[in-house]
């Protein structure tokens, strides 16, 4: 484009930081920075924004703050909710709630939009925090700023990644206080706060008194049944949605496979795993591939998870290796557990892992069998 003397435009410099992403990108992320200066659309707040944005998911916690520093006559216009949310994003992805909390607190009252308010509502509740999320709302509600469905399905997430049903019940009350439209992506998450809470119960109750549900919604009460020891259960809601005529996709076959493997069942996971493709036209990635080869091992079929991992269209994962490893050391197998060493030895040369849990294979393999395994390895 600048080669042909096209000159970007902001819409083009967007879409091209909003691509940056870690320390890789950082170099790249820089050269486009350098030529928004060139081109001086710094000032452009939605450009000003994303370079913000950037730095913060390239890792540069420094350059981010000094690029919002440089911004010139930060007033009504600059220091805009845009800006702040972009900060206390960053700083709280980053850990660093004081600073997120500071960037809030600086940001005048009257620029401090919906965006900004949600921003630091997540920056509480994404942290550990979720008590101090939920004040937020009554204050956001005084400024005159409508809580809006993204700020409740975002908070009900956190309250389900923390395991905390008493603030999620709360803020569910405070839903039907309010009258909230039930939609199907609020539906959703209150079935997956109260399920990955424990209330498997309340979960069901609140899926089953939907009137839409999606897809998600069917693969949320799958996986939430299957988190809860409930993988039995889980099939059952997996056939229930084959019956009324929802599609199954990617992340439905992995709910079904991990459920299968919850529940030690080789074959039907053998089957659901096969047939995927031609009954609902999902390719097998490396999650579905995981979770067989996993079910595999820890069922003691090692030569068939091994096999399995050999056949794989992609690069099989550490986490695949170190895994069947350790299915080796339950199931007492010496020959195997040196095969799989050496591809953890090759992903993790400077780390002595693989060589640790051999050491656990050989001494099983030695206790079962009296061998001298470990004297010949």
């Amino acid at each position: 484009m600048l080669i042909e003397g096209v000159a970007p435009s902001p819409v083009t410099f967007l879409g091209a930081l909003g691509s940056c992403e870690g320390a890789a990108s950082l170099r790249f992320g820089r050269m486009l920075h350098e030529r928004i200066l060139e081109a001086r659309m710094e000032s452009n707040v939605r450009v000003a924004s994303a370079i913000v944005s950037m730095y913060g998911r390239c890792g540069s916690i420094a350059e981010a703050r000094a690029t919002f520093d440089r911004l010139p006559n930060r007033n009504r216009v600059t220091w805009n909710g845009m800006l702040a949310a972009a900060l206390v994003t960053m700083y709280a992805k980053c850990g660093e709630l004081h600073l997120a909390k500071k960037v809030f607190d600086e940001c005048p009252s009257w620029n401090k939009d919906a965006i900004a308010w949600t921003a630091m509502i997540l920056a509480y509740a994404r942290n550990g925090h979720p008590k101090e999320a939920i004040k937020l709302l009554p204050l956001m509600d005084s400024q005159g700023i409508h809580t809006d469905k993204v700020t409740f399905v975002n908070i009900l997430d956190a309250c389900g990644s923390i395991t905390d049903v008493k603030l999620g019940r709360s803020l569910h009350k405070l839903l039907e206080e309010e009258q909230a439209e039930m939609d199907v992506h609020l539906g959703t998450s209150i079935v997956g706060m109260y399920g990955r809470c424990g209330s498997l119960d309340r979960a069901r109750e609140i899926f089953h008194s939907m009137r839409d549900k999606d897809t998600f919604t069917w693969n949320t009460i799958i996986a939430v049944h299957s988190h809860n020891g409930d993988p039995r259960g889980a099939l059952e809601l997996f056939r229930l949605m084959e019956l009324q005529g929802e599609r199954p996709d990617r992340l439905t076959c992995t709910c079904v496979l991990a459920a299968c493997g919850h529940a030690g069942l080789v074959a039907d996971a053998r089957y659901h795993f096969v047939s995927m493709r031609e009954s609902y036209g999902v390719e097998a990635g490396v999650d579905h591939y995981a979770c067989m080869a996993d079910l595999l091992a820890r069922s003691g079929k090692l030569e068939q998870a091994e096999e399995l991992i050999h056949a794989m269209p992609f690069e099989p994962h550490i986490h695949l290796w170190t895994s069947l490893l350790g299915a080796c050391n339950v199931h007492k197998n010496v020959e195997i557990g040196i095969r799989v060493s050496k591809h953890v030895d090759e992903l993790l040369p400077d780390s002595s892992c693989g060589q640790v849990m051999l050491r656990n294979v050989l001494l099983s393999g030695t206790r079962k069998s009296g061998s001298s395994a470990l004297k010949d390895s």
